[in-house]
């Protein structure tokens, strides 16, 4: 009686050892197509900024501010 009461002990904390350890399921990834568009962004992004700094620049030409 003792020996089944023990292993019946035993497993029930195993068990729950286990359900205490499942984790979250993993986010939805991202579709290839989504991927462009947000690399197509970041780098539109950066490219403007760096115009912007480029033609706020004092030494910047007035050729090149009418390119614009």
């Amino acid at each position: 009686m003792k020996k089944v009461l023990i292993s019946t002990l035993l497993l029930f904390g195993l068990s729950m050892n286990v359900f205490g350890q499942k984790h979250p399921p993993a986010p939805p990834h991202p579709s290839k197509n989504e991927l462009i568009n947000l690399k197509a962004k970041e780098l539109d992004k950066k490219y403007n900024t760096e115009k912007k700094l480029i033609m706020n620049h004092p030494l910047a030409t007035k050729q090149m501010k009418k390119i614009r």
